[in-house]
């Protein structure tokens, strides 16, 4: 069975670059977490003589980011932001299309 987990990051709201900074952040040190466990599990097991790899370790890495862009306001700096974290995880950008008719609908 396969676990899902999201964790919101709301949008940058001017300051793109320490928004960025945060989120490679966060993909990073899910990555070392993944590293630390797994180290140490081996020295535990390797000390016991008895070493034999299993899937006990709980995988808590970002694997994608969704990345929603407004239909509207498509800008260079989405690409820029874009192109950045794809070097650190894999990205879906979905467009959002939001017409004031929707929001109408909600009261």
């Amino acid at each position: 069975m396969y676990q899902l987990s999201f964790t919101d990051c709301s949008g940058h709201k001017g300051n793109e670059r320490e928004w960025v900074n945060e989120i490679i952040q966060m993909i990073n040190l899910q990555v070392i977490i993944i590293i630390i466990i797994k180290n140490q599990s081996y020295i535990e097991n390797k000390k016991s003589s008895e070493f034999e790899e299993k899937g006990e370790c709980e995988d808590c890495r970002i694997h994608l980011c969704l990345y929603f862009i407004n239909c509207e306001k498509i800008s260079t700096k989405d690409f820029q932001i874009m192109k950045v974290l794809s070097k650190h995880v894999n990205i879906i950008p979905i467009i959002v299309k939001v017409t004031k008719s929707h929001f109408r609908g909600m009261k």
